[in-house]
């Protein structure tokens, strides 16, 4: 069996992971491909960890410091991540359909080919993401910031869109 000494930690709880973090903060954890699917992690410290191909389906990540972290082909449907900070993140080919992004800092993050159905980026600054090829049926982006946001090659359903996007949907 593998030794999954970062997972181990997490397990103790994000009091744990935190302190263990500030104490380590030389070390980038890796939690590639790790289930941890409807945990906790609420305000989790996890910055620039290697979270690719990691199941965070229906976890809550609300507060959660994400930025710079490696969640390329993660699966995140129905997560919350509001209010997290995933600056400079590595969203691409995501699954993030259903998540709850409101008020969420995604700015210069790559979301290039992630599906955003039905998520929530309300409030949400997008501010020089990468958005191309992006799935957007059903996604809300009211109040949203996506000043310099590239969306070439996006899909949605126009009807539920704001304008701005729509417009950048041709």
């Amino acid at each position: 069996m593998t030794r999954r000494p970062h997972h181990d930690i997490l397990q103790q709880g994000v009091s744990a992971w935190n302190l263990w973090r500030a104490a380590h903060p030389e070390i980038r954890p890796s939690l590639a491909n790790t289930d941890l699917q409807g945990l906790d992690l609420t305000e989790a410290n996890l910055h620039a960890v290697n979270l690719r191909g990691a199941d965070l389906r229906d976890a809550s990540l609300s507060g959660a410091l994400l930025a710079e972290a490696e969640l390329r082909k993660s699966m995140l449907c129905g997560a919350d991540l509001s209010h997290a900070d995933l600056t400079q993140a590595d969203l691409s080919q995501a699954d993030l359909s259903d998540a709850y992004l409101s008020g969420a800092q995604l700015a210069d993050a790559d979301l290039k080919a992630a599906n955003l159905n039905r998520a929530d980026l309300s409030n949400a600054d997008l501010s020089r993401a990468g958005l191309s090829r992006v799935q957007l049926d059903q996604t809300s982006f009211a109040q949203a910031q996506l000043g310099e946001a590239d969306l070439s090659g996006a899909t949605g359903d126009r009807r539920v869109l704001s304008m701005p996007i729509s417009a950048a949907l041709t």
